[in-house]
């Protein structure tokens, strides 16, 4: 009886510190000790049980850190002392839950920040479609998925357990079965709160079903999450539905409102219902909403009775399931890219949009599919005079082609100088229509079940950054994020060297990379063009510090239009040089005298 008398004033507590986030009234006793009047719609959510078992903290008060002061937000949270408060330093998490239930580790990180950077304006798309998925396994054209539910499970998470995976049973091509031999399998444990990662994983892949959490609605959630799915608050058009407050969440709990990127939902429609939605008051900080549905102004009210009509749709098309449950793998069309701008400024030009050919997550030559990779369309901003008054460049470079083999598309635009110009802005040309093969003669190609797709929203350099006289790649994102990737023993590119959050060049500057030091390890060289500014950053132990190693002011050097800095070791000293070329061959070099 005192146990529960002192629960009972622990979640009276918790309301009043503004911990209940979706339903202020809904006590923790109650999700806690299973009480039988929750049902139906009031069935709670992930972030309500973890905020009842106290696996997320956003109380703020009592922590000295505004994280609104840090020099840049962490995009999965930030680490946090002994109180649960963010570190005084501002360090970014690089393993822990955000978004409520979502668990990462450092490894997870590059395919998490393709996932929610803004993707290059080069590129059409960003990467869940890269999130590995559970698609090798299919007995008569029905995906198996191994599992083990450990031993020290209640009788309840196991009922839980059981009536979720048969949900998906009946309603998808996903078969949930205990697992014989399996390498990749789910492990359910109770392992303190609900959470689940994003997509499949190698080996044993934990969802915690932890007190609180067992609930068929809850279980569905998670596995929906393990299968690949992100939050439906999290997509890239979620501001046309919702209005996201704020004001009302604490701010170093804003990260968990981060939109995701140009992600392919399947062709499906914002759905509020969905059993992937957060509710109205999600980390609110004051008990005021935190989510508000744009139509009718009150606070979203999420739902985990069970997947909605628009949660079984993507997960059939996702698993290419057919009428009956299952079918064979055949390639199909990825969704329509958005609409590019306009061709012209005034008058009827054209905007376009693109597709890809997809074989599960592989994309595949254009000529499997039916159909047109490119569609074009009319399109008007508004009249033109009679004349042009304006005068076209040259046309820019080509884009890279959509595919390496068997056909794709490829662009290039110009750039309208002085006014009004007649004619497009694009153009489009075929290119690689060379077939596919697995050999060129001198080179041996990685065979597509190898093949991996690296910084697909980063810009990516290479170089030797470890001293072993093997190629590495640099990949930085936009975020500041940056990571080396390395050979691990013959899987090319098949290891993270190093990965952190650091800014040692300026947005807008040129990055260069070469052995500035003379120590057989490349190192960053950035250069602001406006500025003058050159800094170098030396590669200690195949990663880089937060700041520049050396800074200095090179004005005028190489800051004509289009001239070209290359990096060069000039005299042979085995330390990087510079060279600028201008359009007239004029040569100027700067020689390296670091010592």
């Amino acid at each position: 009886m005192e146990n529960k008398k002192f629960t009972l004033i622990l979640a009276m507590i918790r309301v009043a510190c503004g911990f209940l986030l979706e339903t202020p009234d809904m006590h923790c006793n109650k999700i806690l000790m299973h009480n039988d009047k929750i049902q139906g719609s009031d069935t709670p959510s992930p972030i309500e049980v973890n905020h009842c078992t106290n696996l997320l903290r956003s109380n703020t008060r009592a922590c000295q850190l505004d994280t609104s002061s840090c020099d840049f937000p962490c995009r999965f949270g930030y680490e946090l002392d002994e109180n649960g408060c963010p570190k005084r330093d501002c360090t970014c998490a690089t393993e822990g839950i955000f978004e409520g239930d979502i668990k990462f580790t450092l490894d997870d990180i590059p395919l998490l920040i393709e996932a929610y950077d803004e993707p290059p304006q080069d590129k059409q798309q960003a990467a869940s479609e890269n999130m590995p998925r559970w698609d090798e396994d299919r007995v008569d054209g029905r995906v198996k998925i191994g599992y083990v539910i450990k031993s020290d499970m209640s009788s309840r998470a196991r009922a839980a357990i059981e009536e979720a995976i048969s949900k998906y049973t009946e309603e998808t091509c996903i078969d949930f079965v205990p697992r014989t031999d399996q390498n990749d399998y789910l492990l359910f444990a109770s392992m303190g709160g609900c959470w689940s990662y994003v997509g499949r994983r190698r080996g044993p892949q934990y969802i915690s079903i932890g007190s609180g959490c067992e609930w068929v609605g809850v279980v569905q959630h998670e596995l929906l999450h393990a299968l690949g799915f992100w939050h439906e608050q999290s997509r890239p058009d979620r501001d046309s539905y919702v209005e996201i407050r704020f004001d009302n969440i604490a701010s170093n709990m804003k990260h968990n409102f981060n939109k995701r990127q140009a992600i392919d939902s399947m062709g499906s429609m914002y759905d509020k219902g969905s059993i992937m939605h957060y509710g109205g008051y999600a980390f609110s900080s004051n008990r005021q909403p935190t989510i508000v549905d744009i139509t009718t102004g009150q606070p979203i009210k999420s739902q985990r009775e069970g997947m909605s009509e628009s949660d079984k749709y993507q997960v059939n098309k996702m698993y290419k399931c057919n009428a009956e449950g299952g079918g064979e793998e055949q390639p199909e069309w990825s969704t329509w890219s958005q609409w590019s701008s306009c061709s012209l400024t005034c008058g009827v030009g054209q905007k376009r949009r693109t597709r890809t050919c997809m074989l599960g997550s592989q994309t595949v030559s254009v000529q499997k599919c039916e159909g047109s990779a490119v569609l074009q369309e009319n399109c008007k901003i508004k009249d033109c005079s009679t004349t042009s008054t304006g005068t076209w460049s040259s046309w820019l470079s080509w884009s890279t082609c959509s595919v390496s083999c068997g056909g794709g598309y490829r662009w290039r635009r110009r750039i309208c100088n002085g006014g009004q110009c007649i004619g497009s802005v694009w153009q489009a040309g075929k290119c690689n229509t060379n077939s596919c093969s697995s050999s060129t003669g001198m080179f041996e190609a990685n065979p597509i079940e190898t093949s991996k797709q690296l910084c697909l929203s980063g810009n990516l350099y290479h170089g030797d950054f470890n001293g072993d006289k093997k190629s590495d790649l640099l990949c930085i994102f936009s975020s500041g994020w940056t990571q080396i990737i390395v050979d691990n023993e013959g899987d090319y590119f098949g290891k993270y060297l190093w990965q952190a959050q650091t800014t040692p060049c300026n947005n807008g500057a040129q990055i260069y990379i070469g052995d500035f030091n003379g120590d057989s390890s490349d190192d960053m060289m950035c250069i602001n063009v406006n500025s003058g500014q050159l800094s170098v950053t030396f590669s200690e132990g195949g990663g880089f510090g937060y700041k520049p190693d050396w800074t200095v002011n090179v004005n005028n050097f190489c800051d004509e239009e289009n001239e070209k800095i290359m990096v060069v070791d000039a005299n042979g000293d085995g330390k990087s040089d510079l060279i600028c070329r201008s359009n007239s061959g004029k040569v100027s070099i700067l020689v390296n005298k670091h010592t």
